[in-house]
């Protein structure tokens, strides 16, 4: 007998290998106990950040919020400046208080609008309550309220009353009741000295409180809306009305920076506004957000005990089955532990494959085909641009493929959206067709077309959708067909009132279905038969994402078929007709795009080195001078040290993505010029170019990118001085 068997057999008897197992065990449990911890404080953390991010948005709506509501109550103050040619004393206090009725019935906000002569006595009022009473604006107005411009609206202490006829200031010496009615006196100056007028708005902090109550996700969410100077204007809290804000040491922070977050006295955000004397705060309850957090932590903790529990038993199991048999019980520990490791990274494997596909597959393809596309733009012999014609036709043959597993998968998972703009259908099937028509000489086929002279357009629909039905089912049709045609036949019915029905159709001369696997062609990765598969290719997803393509526009796909003769593929769709007509879009010949109209300055926020170098190199070949910023974070500090033509913006960056570096960038910005910033992006679903659109992009462009895209966006916005103002 071997002596390792042997030997082994010895310390089996004496216990050893189970007190082995035993040790293992204990360093297991440890092991298992600190990642549970260090998940647990993970978990806290990005909990954490994420309520910051969300304190820090709804501060941001906040601000936005009362700012307008405040630019709406000076521009009804100006409105009646001007009704009255500016000579307020001079109209009769009863016209006067008419007009200053019919402007407020508009302003929800306002609970009255007064004017005041020189001497501080109310002229004329929408409450009649406060014409001829005396006000003293030293009460509720900061100290320098009578100096600087005269269209400057400034904002009061709190008034404790409904009007100025019914409470009186609050002081810090007596604050208000924050059970009582309240108000905020906004007060604009008119004219000077003798002739100086002032009108005071009584702000409804109530409605104040419902813009708020309308974003806030928690009731737990606390706002206030603070004067510089400190004092509180507004707050969700129960506390008394006109304190200081707290904490005071808080405010020197606030006073130097537009936006930021706060952590010393719970989840705070404030935002200062940019044209009116306040700022705003939202506190999230801490508290409350770390319960749920200790709850799922101890659900988790609960769980990994039951587990190891068992794996506990299961381990004494395994230990006395040592004892008795070690070479059996060896091998099964292998055989499990090879086992375990196989299915852990076909999971690893799986999710991380799920996660980064749809980002992951177009970078490199921007890369294959862009590079592929630079270098058959130098000098070739016939042999080299033939190799790289087939490697650019294979990876754009892949991109299909792709672009075809990945719709099938959001199909899948319920997250394609269909759009319902309006759109020209005759037109999309003109652009459509070029592109088919290719496909189509090349195998010798005619590609004929019939669309209603009499067409309605605009109509509404999703015309991205349609031309992808319309192209897959027209290269379905050239796939299987030898010789003959292929027609594309559009009819309508209908009228404008109900909207109209179209019908597409799409007929060949190919090979034909049967009958038996008319219904099997539409399920996914499935053909007629698998000989099909040999002789045509395709990954059998184009007919099956038409179809569900189809029913998400509200129709449906159906096939007409005879065996040897050919197919005819057909949906009807309900689309509505469009209120607003198309707007002229003037195409850029391809000859106009061989030169931009100037050398540009361009800021590239990109963190690939492929897309990197590809942009770059296109850039530089037409003339542009290019700063590259790996980050969004370095993109937010390179915006302010040069006059930036235009800016090119991927989305996914690490330290900081592009649509958080976008809404930073604009935050700079001031004046009416906006430097464009063009999204550069794999992510190719809609909902993500509404996304850029409205964190302040000007546009956006999909991966894998294309030079003459490229080239014709960069000569949309550079080529008049106000191409982006």
């Amino acid at each position: 007998m071997d002596s390792n068997v042997v030997g082994g057999g010895a310390l089996v008897k004496s216990g050893g290998y189970s007190r082995l197992a035993y040790g293992f065990l204990g360093l297991f449990v440890l092991a298992v106990l600190a990642a549970v911890v260090m998940f647990s404080y993970q978990d806290r953390a990005a909990l954490l950040d994420r309520q910051l991010q969300r304190a820090q948005s709804n501060a941001l709506i906040f601000e936005d919020q009362t700012s307008q509501t405040l630019q709406l109550i000076e521009n009804t103050i100006h409105t009646v400046a001007e009704a009255s040619d500016h000579l307020l004393l001079s109209t009769p206090d009863d016209e006067l208080s008419q007009q200053l009725k019919r402007l407020q019935f508009n302003q929800p906000a306002l609970r009255s609008l007064s004017v005041l002569n020189a001497a501080h006595t109310v002229y004329a009022s929408t409450n009649p309550a406060n014409v001829g009473i005396s006000i003293d604006l030293s009460q509720f107005l900061p100290a320098d309220a009578g100096t600087g411009p005269k269209s400057t609206l400034r904002l009061g202490t709190v008034w404790e009353g409904r009007d100025l006829s019914s409470g009186r200031a609050t002081t810090l010496a007596q604050p208000g009741d924050a059970e009582r009615p309240s108000f905020i006196p906004a007060v604009l100056r008119l004219g000077s000295g003798p002739e100086a007028v002032w009108v005071v708005a009584a702000i409804n902090p109530d409605h104040l409180l419902g813009l708020q109550s309308r974003f806030k996700q928690s009731e737990t969410d606390r706002f206030q809306w603070v004067r510089l100077d400190g004092r509180v204007l507004v707050t969700t809290d129960a506390v008394p009305t006109g304190l200081d804000f707290s904490p005071a040491a808080l405010r020197t922070r606030i006073e130097l920076e537009e936006l930021g977050t706060e952590l010393s006295s719970g989840l705070m955000a404030f935002r200062t506004s940019a044209r009116y004397p306040f700022f705003v705060t939202v506190n999230i309850d801490d508290h409350a957000i770390l319960a749920s957090w200790r709850k799922r932590t101890l659900g988790v903790l609960a769980a990994t005990l039951a587990a190891l529990a068992m794996v506990i038993g299961v381990t004494v199991v395994l230990a006395r089955r040592i004892r008795r048999d070690e070479q059996l019980e060896l091998e099964q520990q292998r055989e499990i532990a090879l086992s375990r490791d196989k299915a852990e990274a076909a999971n690893r494997a799986k999710s991380d494959f799920l996660a980064n596909m749809s980002h992951e597959l177009r970078t490199p393809m921007n890369g294959v085909i862009g590079m592929t596309d630079l270098t058959l733009g130098t000098m070739l012999d016939a042999t080299q641009r033939r190799y790289l014609d087939t490697v650019k036709s294979s990876a754009q043959s892949l991109l299909v493929i792709l672009n075809e597993i990945l719709d099938f998968s959001k199909i899948e998972a319920g997250k394609l959206e269909v759009e319902k703009i309006p759109f020209d259908l005759a037109k999309l099937v003109s652009d459509t067709l070029p592109g088919i028509q290719i496909r189509a000489d090349h195998k010798g086929l005619t590609l004929e077309c019939t669309v209603p002279a009499d067409l309605p357009t605009p109509l509404l629909g999703d015309p991205g959708r349609i031309r992808q039905v319309i192209t897959n089912l027209c290269d379905n049709a050239i796939k299987f067909t030898q010789a003959g045609s292929v027609s594309v036949r559009l009819a309508y019915s209908g009228h404008a009132d109900t909207g109209y029905e179209v019908k597409v159709s799409v007929s060949d001369t190919g090979v034909g279905i049967a009958p038996d696997k008319q219904k099997l062609i539409f399920s996914a990765f499935s053909q007629a038969d698998t000989s099909i598969t040999r002789q045509y290719g395709g990954t059998g997803l184009g007919l099956t994402i038409s179809a569900r393509l189809v029913e998400l526009m509200g129709g449906q796909l159906g096939v007409d078929s005879v065996h040897g003769q050919g197919s005819t593929f057909h949906f009807t769709l309900k689309l509505g007709a469009a209120q607003a007509q198309l707007a002229e879009v003037a195409e850029t010949p391809a000859s106009t795009l061989v030169n931009t109209p100037r050398a540009l300055q361009i800021l590239l926020a990109e963190d690939h080195p492929v897309n990197q170098l590809l942009v770059t190199t296109l850039l530089e070949k037409w003339g542009h001078t290019v700063t590259l910023a790996e980050n969004g974070k370095i993109a937010v500090e390179l915006f302010p040290t040069a006059p930036w033509d235009v800016v090119l913006m991927d989305v996914q960056m690490p330290v900081m993505g592009g649509l958080q570096a976008t809404a930073l960038i604009r935050a700079q910005e001031s004046g009416p010029h906006r430097v464009p910033i063009i999204a550069i992006t794999a992510n190719a679903m809609g909902t993500d170019r509404e996304e850029c659109l409205q964190s302040g992009m000007s546009d956006y462009l999909s991966k894998p990118l294309h030079a003459t895209a490229l080239r014709a966006m960069l000569a949309r916005y550079t080529s008049t001085p106000h191409a982006h103002d």
